[in-house]
C-alpha cells in the first residue's frame, strides 16, 4: 500500500475567488484552464504517484506565503480525489483559520473518501494513523495529555508542529513521524523515520511510504523544481544499522549513494554528482540551494534530538557550556537549536558555574 503526504499548499492568489457554485460544477477537464494551475500541479503529482491514501499535513486552506481563504480550491482537489476513489485524510495547521477550515470539514462530510483526522486516531487498510493539529501541539499541556492518552502503537503520526515542539513527537509509540508547517527534512531518529514538509515556493515537496512489506517500509522524500527532481529515501529495516539509500535524479538519470555508518556531507554529495566538474563552480551557481540540501538530510537535527532526549532521561543539570554546545547544532540554514527548546522538553534549566572573582 502506498501513502502520499503533502503539506502547506501554496495556492495562487486568484484561487481565492473560487465560489461554492464553481466547486459544484467543476470537472477534471477544467484543470486545463490557467485559473486552476495550482490545483492541477498537486493533482497531477498525485495521479503520477498512484497512492492508495493521500495525507494532508495542515495549512491546506491557507498558508503564510499565499494568505488565507482557499477552502474552495481545496474542496476541488478533494472532489477530484473522490472521483478517483482515492482516500484522503487531513489535519489543521496554523494557517487554517477556523471559518475556512470548518467549511472544508462540512464539505468533506458529504464525501465518501475524505475525512478530517485532527487529534484523532484512524485506520486505513491496517495502517494505524494519529493526526495532531497545530493548535494541539502548540498547547504544551494538551499536547502532553494527548501523548499520554495515545500510548498504543500507531504506524504513522501526522502532525503540524512548530520547531520547538517537534521533539515531543518522538515520545509517541510510532515508526513514522510526518509533520508539516516548516522545513524540508528526512532522517531517522531513535528507530523512527522523521519527515518534515513545506511548500512555500514554486518547488513542490512531498513524501511517499510504501507499505507493501510492513517489515521493510520505504520512505521517499521528493523535491520537484522546474528543471530537476531531487529524491532521498530511508528504509525502515535499515534504521538500526544507520544505513540509508540516497539517490539523485536529474533529467531521468539516477545516481545511487549508499551511506553506511557515516555522514554524507554536501561536499561529497555534490562532488559525486558533478562528475568531475569543479565544486567551486557548482557552489557559485547554486548558492544557498546547497545549504538546503545539506539540512534536508537532518544530521545536526538528529544529533540534537537524540542528545536532548538523553538529557531528559538522565535528568541531568546542565552547565552553560553544555547548552552552548547544543545550540550550535542547526535545524536548517536559518534556525538552530535554542535554549528554550531544550528547557521546554526537558524541564531542566541550566546552571552557571561560579566564576572566580579577579583581584
Amino acid at each position: 500500500m502506498k501513502v502520499l503526504t503533502l503539506s502547506d499548499l501554496c495556492w495562487e492568489l486568484k484561487l481565492k475567488k473560487i465560489q461554492k457554485e464553481e466547486v459544484k460544477r467543476f470537472k477534471e477537464k477544467d484543470l486545463e484552464k490557467k485559473r486552476y494551475l495550482s490545483i492541477k500541479k498537486y493533482f497531477s503529482l498525485i495521479k503520477e504517484e498512484e497512492p492508495d491514501l493521500v495525507l494532508f499535513a495542515g495549512d491546506i486552506t491557507g498558508d503564510g506565503s499565499c494568505g488565507h481563504g482557499y477552502q474552495n480550491a481545496m474542496k476541488i482537489l478533494l472532489k477530484l480525489l473522490e472521483e478517483y476513489k482515492i482516500q484522503s485524510f487531513f489535519i489543521s495547521g496554523n494557517h487554517d483559520e477556523l471559518e475556512y477550515y470548518k467549511e472544508l470539514i462540512d464539505f468533506s462530510d458529504s464525501l465518501k473518501f475524505s475525512k478530517d483526522i485532527s487529534n484523532q486516531f484512524t485506520e486505513f487498510k491496517g495502517i494505524k494513523i494519529l493526526g495532531i493539529s497545530f493548535d494541539k501541539s502548540k498547547n504544551k499541556t494538551e499536547f502532553k495529555d494527548l501523548i499520554k492518552a495515545n500510548d498504543q502503537k500507531v504506524d504513522l503520526v501526522l502532525a503540524h508542529a512548530e520547531l520547538k515542539r517537534r521533539i515531543w513527537l518522538f515520545d509517541l509509540n510510532t515508526d513514522f513521524v510526518i509533520t508539516g508547517h516548516f522545513d524540508k527534512k528526512i532522517t531517522s531518529i531513535e528507530g523512527k523515520i522523521f519527515v518534515s514538509l513545506d511548500n512555500d515556493n514554486s518547488n513542490v515537496s512531498y513524501c511517499t511510504l510504501d507499505f507493501d512489506d510492513v517489515t521493510d517500509v520505504e520512505v521517499r522524500y521528493v523535491l520537484k523544481g522546474e528543471d530537476e527532481i531531487i529524491e532521498f529515501a530511508e528504509r525502515s529495516k535499515n534504521l538500526r544499522l544507520n544505513k540509508s539509500n540516497d539517490f539523485f535524479t536529474n533529467n531521468g538519470e539516477r545516481k545511487e549513494i549508499l551511506i553506511e555508518e557515516k555522514k554524507l556531507s554536501i561536499t561529497e554529495f555534490l562532488q559525486k554528482r558533478s562528475e568531475g566538474e569543479p565544486l567551486e563552480k557548482l557552489i557559485k551557481e547554486n548558492g544557498n540551494r546547497n545549504d538546503n540540501l545539506k539540512y534536508l538530510r537532518g544530521f545536526d537535527f538528529k544529533e540534537a534530538i537524540e542528545r536532548i532526549r538523553k538529557i531528559k532521561n538522565e535528568n541531568k543539570l546542565l552547565s552553560e557550556i553544555d547548552f552552548d554546545n547544543l545550540i550550535k547544532l542547526r535545524i536548517n540554514a536559518n534556525h538552530q537549536i535554542s535554549k528554550s527548546m531544550i528547557i521546554d522538553y526537558t524541564g531542566i534549566n541550566y546552571k552557571i558555574k561560579n566564576k572566580v572573582k579577579q583581584k
